[in-house]
C-alpha cells in the first residue's frame, strides 16, 4: 500500500505522531526515517514536505520474508453454475463461498468474506490421463491477520470436512492446511503424499475452526489464499 502526506516543515512533530520519526525540524530536502514502514520524504517549491510511506503487506507472506503480489481471484467468491451438479452451498452453515482453480502451472484465488459460519470451497479437476504423475502441492496462507487455526480437508465432495468422500484426507487443524500430492501410483505413508484420481472434481474444504469446533475468527473476516500448483507435463 502507497500512503502519500504532504507536512509544513513546522509539522515535524505531527508526521512523528503518526509513525514516522524525525529528530528535529527538517529543512528542503531532508529524508524523515519512518518508524512503521519504509518511505521518502521530498520538498517542494513551497516549503512544503511530501511524505511517500510503502506500508509492507501482511498478506500472502509465506514466512520468508518476501511478499507475493495479490493474486488473481478466480472465482469472485460467488457459486459458480453447477456443471458438477453441486448447487453450490453448505447445510449448516451462513454463507458458502465457493472459487474455481484451473488446472493451470500455478492458480490462486484469494478470499472475501470468509467470515465464522463460512465454508470455503476451492474446487479443481484433475486431467484425463493414464500418466502417473510426480509431486505437486495444493497450499494456503493467511491473506490478511489475525493467524487462525483451520479445520479443513480435501474430497471427492464439497463442504466435507470429516474425510467420508471418496478419496477424503483431511487436514487437521492448522493456520495453512496444505498436502504435497499426485495423480495416479501409490503413494507411502511415509511420503505424506496424497494420491488423487485422473478426471476427477476435488474440492478443498476450509472453516475457521479449530479441533473442539469452536470458531477461531476473532476479526469480522480472515482472508486466506489457496494456491492449486500442478506436476509437470500435465
Amino acid at each position: 500500500m502507497i500512503t502519500t502526506r504532504n507536512a509544513l516543515r513546522v509539522l515535524a512533530a505531527a508526521v512523528a505522531s503518526a509513525g514516522f520519526a524525525a529528530v528535529s525540524t527538517p529543512t528542503l530536502a531532508d529524508t524523515l526515517t519512518c518508524t512503521s514502514a519504509s518511505f521518502r520524504a521530498n520538498a517542494d517549491a513551497s516549503g512544503n514536505i511530501q511524505v511517500t510511506c510503502t506500508v509492507p503487506s501482511s498478506g500472502g507472506d509465506s514466512g520468508g520474508g518476501t511478499t507475493n503480489p495479490p493474486p488473481i481471484d478466480t472465482g469472485g467468491g460467488t457459486p459458480p453454475p453447477p456443471s458438477d451438479g453441486w448447487a453450490g452451498t453448505c447445510p449448516g452453515y451462513s454463507k458458502t463461498i465457493v472459487y474455481d482453480l484451473p488446472w493451470n502451472a500455478q492458480s490462486k484465488i484469494t478470499t472475501k468474506g470468509f467470515a465464522n459460519g463460512t465454508m470455503l470451497v476451492a474446487r479443481f479437476t484433475t486431467p484425463n490421463t493414464s500418466v502417473q504423475s510426480g509431486s505437486a502441492t495444493i497450499a494456503s496462507a493467511e491473506w490478511l491477520p489475525p493467524r487462525v487455526t483451520r479445520s479443513a480437508s480435501i474430497s471427492t465432495s464439497p463442504c466435507d470436512l470429516g474425510g467420508t468422500g471418496t478419496g477424503a484426507v483431511s487436514g487437521g487443524w492448522t493456520q495453512t492446511p496444505g498436502w504435497t500430492y499426485q495423480i495416479l501410483g501409490t503413494a507411502s505413508r511415509l511420503s505424506g503424499r496424497v494420491v488423487l484420481q485422473p478426471n476427477t472434481t476435488y474440492y478443498v474444504n476450509i472453516v475457521n475452526r479449530d479441533s473442539a469446533g469452536q470458531s477461531t475468527c476473532t476479526t469480522s473476516t480472515c482472508e486466506m489464499i489457496v494456491q492449486l500448483t500442478v506436476p509437470t507435463g500435465l
